[in-house]
């Protein structure tokens, strides 16, 4: 019915954990979606023959070793075998709400993208997937100790092709996951945030390889992203779901959306743009424990 895929991180203690959880989540969904793993990072090739997945170990990656995205959104678009595909960060959880979502979707014509905020919880444990009502406790656990974000995009469902031209950001570096929204949206294509309907699940972890709290001044890659992103120009991109699903309908979105979102973006920026000034005047207690 549909192509997943993905590009994990290794296998290693906590991020090795939540990252079974989340793809084990996607096998248990029904119909069960091809699922298209990428990279040589620790544990990918063994979980591929554990699930029986496809494992495509050949990916560009920059000098430091990060997986660049414009080559596996154009592989996995040549090799899946279905003509919908969702990418999907290796740490989100699906649910069967899901499902639904896909039917829905695949009766639409022309240009389209949905997205989801995404829900943060900590989850520290393996899903016991065996459990008849996993579902239930986990959903439980998520309203009960999560967060649903105003942004936190993780996944991107489309039609084949719609990713003809994707530049070469450095993944998980920043500014690359809402350019995948502006692309589309400046090809005239509408993008439906799908919030209201589905809940997909981020477990919590740290950015260690991040330096410095995502500090793109001491990180050439997000440097390197944000640069390749236009710079200041990308924080007046209009890369915000133009329209919202819900239970009966989908609808154009509000538009003040687009400045809500300006207005986190340049908060966020000057955040980070002023760190070493606010460090030297000792103006950073929320990094010190």
């Amino acid at each position: 019915m549909f192509t997943i895929f993905s590009v994990p991180k290794p296998f290693e203690g906590h991020i090795g954990v939540i990252q079974r959880n989340a793809i084990k989540s996607w096998t248990m969904l029904n119909p069960l979606p091809e699922i298209i793993l990428f990279g040589t990072d620790k544990g990918t090739s063994e979980i591929c023959r554990e699930l029986n997945l496809k494992h495509i170990p050949e990916i560009k990656c920059n000098e430091f070793g990060t997986p660049l995205i414009d080559d596996f959104f154009h592989k996995a678009q040549k090799l899946a075998k279905h003509d919908l595909l969702c990418y999907i960060n290796s740490d989100i959880m699906l649910l069967d709400d899901f499902i639904p979502l896909l039917k829905r979707v695949s009766q639409l014509r022309g240009k389209w993208l949905v997205v989801a905020r995404r829900w943060d919880v900590d989850i520290n444990n393996p899903i016991d997937f065996n459990e008849r009502d996993w579902q239930t406790k986990l959903v439980q656990h998520v309203k009960q100790k999560g967060k649903l974000q105003l942004g936190g995009t993780d996944y991107y469902l489309f039609p084949k092709g719609l990713y003809k031209d994707v530049l070469p950001f450095a993944i998980g570096r920043g500014y690359w996951d809402s350019w995948l929204i502006w692309k589309v949206i400046k090809e005239g294509a509408k993008v439906i945030n799908a919030t209201k309907v589905t809940m997909s699940i981020h477990q919590n972890h740290q950015y260690s390889y991040v330096s410095k709290g995502n500090d793109f001044k001491n990180n050439p890659e997000i440097e390197y992203n944000w640069n390749l992103n236009g710079g200041w120009r990308y924080i007046f991109h209009k890369s915000v779901p133009n329209y919202v699903m819900t239970d009966g309908d989908i609808k154009k979105e509000i538009n003040m959306e687009y400045f809500l979102h300006v207005f986190y973006r340049m908060q966020a920026f000057l955040v980070q743009g002023t760190y070493a000034i606010r460090r030297r005047l000792g103006l950073y207690r929320w990094w010190k424990k």
